[in-house]
C-alpha cells in the first residue's frame, strides 16, 4: 500500500528519538500493518525506514493504486441534485 505523510507531529520513544521520520508530502510504501490492542491504534512499518520503527497510521493518507487517468474516469459527480 502506498501512503503520503500528512502530519509531522511525531511522538517518539527514547530508542527512536534521533531516527529519521517521514516529512509532510513524503510518499512511502507500507510493508506491514499492525494494531496495538492496548491503545487501539494501527501502526505502519515503512519500506524506506528502520524495520524496528513503526508509524501511526493517522499520520498518513492512503494513495490510490490506480493511475490518475483511470481515477478521473471513475470519479463521482458530487453536485447537488
Amino acid at each position: 500500500m502506498k501512503v503520503i505523510c500528512i502530519s509531522d507531529k511525531w511522538i517518539t520513544d527514547s530508542y527512536n528519538k534521533n531516527k529519521p521520520r517521514p516529512s509532510i508530502g513524503d510518499i512511502d510504501i507500507v510493508i506491514t500493518v499492525e494494531m496495538d490492542i492496548e491503545i487501539g491504534m494501527v501502526f505502519y512499518q515503512l519500506e524506506r525506514f528502520d524495520p524496528n520503527c513503526w508509524y501511526r497510521c493517522d499520520m498518513f493518507a492512503t494513495l490510490p493504486d490506480q493511475p490518475g487517468e483511470i481515477i478521473k474516469e471513475q470519479s463521482v459527480n458530487l453536485q447537488p441534485a
